[in-house]
C-alpha cells in the first residue's frame, strides 16, 4: 500500500504537514519557500487547523489547505491544488482576504493586523509566460516597482509541472525544488535522486519519517484509502450526475429538471460511494459474507452509512458496524 499513497493524498499531506506533530515539517517547507525569495525565515509556528483524520472520511475536506501562524508574527496559508481549477487565482485571493480580515475582532485597532502569506503549490502553470517554478507576488507601485505598497499581502505560487524540465543538478541545488521533487516522487522505490535529496537535506528526511508513520498507522491509512478512492470516484460520480441531469432536463424541457436530476445523481453517487467504502473496509478488516455485503447494498440511508464508516475505525467486531445499518 505504501507505493499507492502519495504525498498529495489529502490525509497524508495533512498528517505530514498539518498536524501538531508535523509543525516542524511545515516550518521547513515554509522556510524553503521564504529563503528562495530572500525573505526572513520563521523560528516557530502554530497550526491553526490541526489535522483530524475523521474529517476526511466522507470528503468533508477536499482541498489541501494548512493554516498556520508564526509565533508573534505572520499568518501563513499553505495550499496544494494538483488538478487545474477555473478561477484558481481568485480563490487564492479570496481565502487570503478571509485570513487577513479574521485577524481583527469588532473594535480592534488596525495596528493589530500582521502580514499574511499565501503559499500555493499547483500541478499546472498559473503563469504560462514565465518559465519560473516559483513566482512571488506582492503589491508595488506601477510607476516605480521598487516601491512596495505594503508587506501585509504576499503570495508565493509554485508549479510542480515545471519540475520535469529541470536537471538533477538543478533540483539538488535548490532546497525548495528538492522538497517539491520529493513531494511528487516520494512514493517511488529505487529512485537514486530521492536518496541524494534526503542525504543533502535533513528536513526532507524528517518529512519522509512522518510519511512512513502515516502509512504505518492503521487509522490514518484507512482514512487515506477512503480519500484515494473518493478521488478516483469523483469524476465518475459527476459524469453520472450530469447524465441523469441532462436526461431529466431533456425530458421535461425545463431548467428545474436539470437541477433536480443533478441533485438526484449526486445524492445517489454519495450513497453508492459510502456502500463501496464500507464493503471495502469491512472486507479488509474482518471479511464479509455475500449476505453481509448485500445487507450493506440494501441500506440507502446516508446517515446510517456515515455512522457505520466512523464506527469501523474503532470497532472490534463487524457486528458492531453492521448493527448500525
Amino acid at each position: 500500500m505504501l507505493n499507492s499513497l502519495t504525498m498529495f493524498n489529502d490525509v497524508i499531506f495533512h498528517y505530514v504537514f498539518g498536524s501538531t506533530q508535523g509543525a516542524e515539517c511545515l516550518r521547513h517547507l515554509i522556510n524553503a519557500v521564504l529563503r528562495d525569495s530572500n525573505q526572513t525565515a520563521i523560528d516557530s509556528l502554530v497550526i491553526r487547523n490541526p489535522f483530524n483524520y475523521t474529517e476526511f472520511l466522507h470528503g468533508k475536506q477536499s482541498i489541501i489547505d494548512v493554516r498556520a501562524k508564526e509565533e508573534g508574527g505572520r499568518y501563513i496559508n499553505v495550499e496544494v491544488q494538483i488538478n487545474q481549477q477555473k478561477n484558481y487565482l481568485e480563490r487564492v485571493l479570496y481565502y487570503w482576504s478571509k485570513t487577513y480580515c479574521d485577524q481583527l475582532l469588532e473594535g480592534d485597532d488596525w495596528q493589530n493586523l500582521v502580514p499574511t502569506l499565501a503559499i500555493s503549490f499547483s500541478g499546472f502553470p498559473l503563469f504560462p509566460h514565465t518559465s519560473e517554478l516559483h513566482v512571488p507576488c506582492e503589491i508595488r507601485a506601477t510607476h516605480d516597482p521598487t516601491q512596495r505598497v505594503t508587506d501585509h499581502l504576499q503570495f508565493h505560487f509554485l508549479d510542480f509541472s515545471r519540475l520535469s524540465k529541470l536537471s538533477d543538478r538543478t533540483i539538488l541545488n535548490k532546497e525548495i525544488v528538492s522538497i517539491m521533487y520529493y513531494m511528487v516522487h516520494n512514493h517511488e522505490e529505487n529512485n537514486p535522486l530521492l536518496v541524494k535529496i534526503q542525504q543533502q537535506y535533513t528536513e526532507v528526511l524528517a518529512m519522509e519519517n512522518r510519511y512512513r508513520n502515516a502509512v504505518d498507522d492503521e487509522h490514518i491509512r484507512l482514512a487515506a484509502e477512503i480519500q484515494e478512492k473518493a478521488r478516483r470516484d469523483y469524476a465518475g460520480q459527476m459524469n453520472y450526475a450530469k447524465e441523469i441531469g441532462f436526461n431529466t432536463g431533456r425530458e421535461e424541457g425545463h431548467k428545474v429538471g436539470l437541477e433536480e436530476g443533478l441533485e438526484e445523481g449526486i445524492g445517489k453517487g454519495r450513497i453508492e460511494k459510502s456502500q463501496s467504502y464500507l464493503i471495502l473496509l469491512l472486507n479488509k478488516k474482518f471479511g464479509l459474507t455475500k449476505e453481509e455485503e448485500q445487507s450493506i447494498l440494501n441500506c440507502d440511508e446516508e446517515v446510517k452509512l456515515d455512522k457505520a464508516l466512523l464506527e469501523i475505525l474503532t470497532s472490534e467486531t463487524k457486528a458492531q458496524v453492521l448493527d448500525l445499518l
